[in-house]
């Protein structure tokens, strides 16, 4: 379980915006890393999927970023 057939299954039967997790816009995530994160400083998001997390940090300045993620 947790492989590359669930993920795949878990992304092709929904849209983006309808898994469970989905933030179209991840403010509280955001706000706090925003607080704690420095320009410059590097950052990764682990877990990310199809988060719109790091693009409002690189948006704002922020960087450099890095996501991982097994799906």
């Amino acid at each position: 379980m947790g492989g590359q057939k669930h993920w795949d299954g878990v992304y092709g039967a929904r849209a983006e915006d309808e898994l469970t997790w989905f933030e179209a816009t991840p403010s509280v995530s955001f706000d706090l890393i925003k607080r704690h994160l420095k320009a410059g400083e590097a950052f990764i998001d682990i877990g990310a999927g199809a988060s719109r997390l790091v693009d409002a940090l690189l948006d704002s300045g922020l960087g450099p970023l890095t996501v991982l993620d097994l799906s």
